[in-house]
């Protein structure tokens, strides 16, 4: 008798464990196919971060120094014409030349008894040259100073870049430049320019206001604080080991103003940047806000080289619960004096 042929006979089924293998290495595969897809996805978007950051940075810069082109820089300085008291509501001057209509004064830079003053308006007129709408000790825990005549007025937002080493007690603080440590002066979050143009043949300095040139004619950069960020609530920003620090987060402004006479000046004041720069409250301009061991001036005028060194702290958003700060920085070569 024939055996029929079971063309079956050399097969058998898949047991359970083969199943579970099989599917062990499945998830195995599937686990990494899905763990290398979120590792690019979180790769590009930390490159389009990179990119976004760089590119706000870039803009702000280029910003500025479209602004400042061409520009003259000044250091706007007067001297006391008579004594002044704690409590005196002008100070006189011997001149308001290159000082902005409005904003703050420091006057005896750089001794013991130097005072910030705020001040809401300059006057020029005949025999009567004065700041007033003053608010005294700006920076002295609300109390004045008396200054004797002759003593010095400063804008206090210009950065005035001292040379050599100075004595102790006389700057408020360095920072690094190409040609290497720099001393200064003042809180250096402001600037004061002007620019050239063509008048009556020739080519002259001043600032175009409400769309009119003028010879005494200014323009000033400056730092306007708009919101605030405190460390108790985002941790150390400025990584010196501590959570105690108030920091205002702000915009730079460009004024342009052209006196008329002794009259009222014509303003103009535009924003000039997004609001996304930060200065340590009580400390602008002087405080070290990366943790590098120097201060971080906005804006130092390099007189001498005609240069305007610029250090920015900008805050460029938020990545998770991390705050996210970088430090634009450019030196702008400008016009000598003539």
């Amino acid at each position: 008798m024939h055996q029929l042929h079971d063309p079956r006979a050399g097969e058998r089924g898949i047991s359970l464990v083969e199943i579970s293998i099989a599917a062990a290495l499945l998830t195995i595969v599937l686990f990494v196919v899905t763990s290398n897809s979120i590792t690019s996805v979180r790769a590009l978007q930390g490159m389009a971060n990179v990119a976004a950051k760089n590119a706000r940075v870039g803009d702000v810069l280029h910003g500025i120094e479209k602004l400042a082109r061409g520009a003259l820089g000044h250091r706007p300085s007067a001297w006391l014409t008579d004594d002044i008291g704690s409590t005196s509501v002008e100070i006189p001057s011997d001149s308001v030349r290159g000082f902005p209509p409005r904003g703050l004064l420091r006057l005896n830079s750089g001794t013991a008894g130097a005072e910030y003053v705020g001040y809401g308006r300059s006057i020029n007129t005949t025999g009567y040259i004065v700041f007033d709408g003053l608010e005294r000790g700006f920076r002295n825990d609300g109390n004045g100073r008396g200054h004797a005549s002759g003593g010095t007025i400063r804008w206090g937002a210009f950065g005035e870049v001292l040379q050599g080493t100075p004595a102790p007690g006389t700057f408020d603080g360095t920072t690094e430049s190409l040609s290497g440590t720099v001393f200064f002066r003042g809180e250096a979050t402001g600037f004061v320019y002007q620019r050239s143009f063509v008048s009556g043949g020739s080519r002259v300095r001043g600032a175009t206001v409400g769309g009119t040139n003028y010879t005494d004619g200014w323009y000033a950069l400056y730092f306007e604080p708009v919101s605030v960020l405190e460390e108790a609530q985002r941790g150390d920003l400025n990584r010196d080991g501590d959570v105690d620090d108030t920091f205002d987060l702000g915009r730079l402004r460009r004024m342009a103003w052209a006196p008329i006479g002794g009259g009222t000046p014509i303003v103009d004041d535009i924003a000039a940047s997004p609001t996304a720069i930060v200065q340590e409250r009580g400390a602008w301009g002087t405080a070290d806000l990366d943790g590098d061991g120097v201060s971080d001036p906005m804006f130092l005028w390099h007189e001498r080289a005609a240069k305007l060194q610029i250090q920015l702290m900008l805050w460029v958003g938020r990545d998770g619960r991390a705050n996210q700060f970088t430090k634009a920085e450019s030196v702008i070569r400008l016009e000598r004096s003539r």
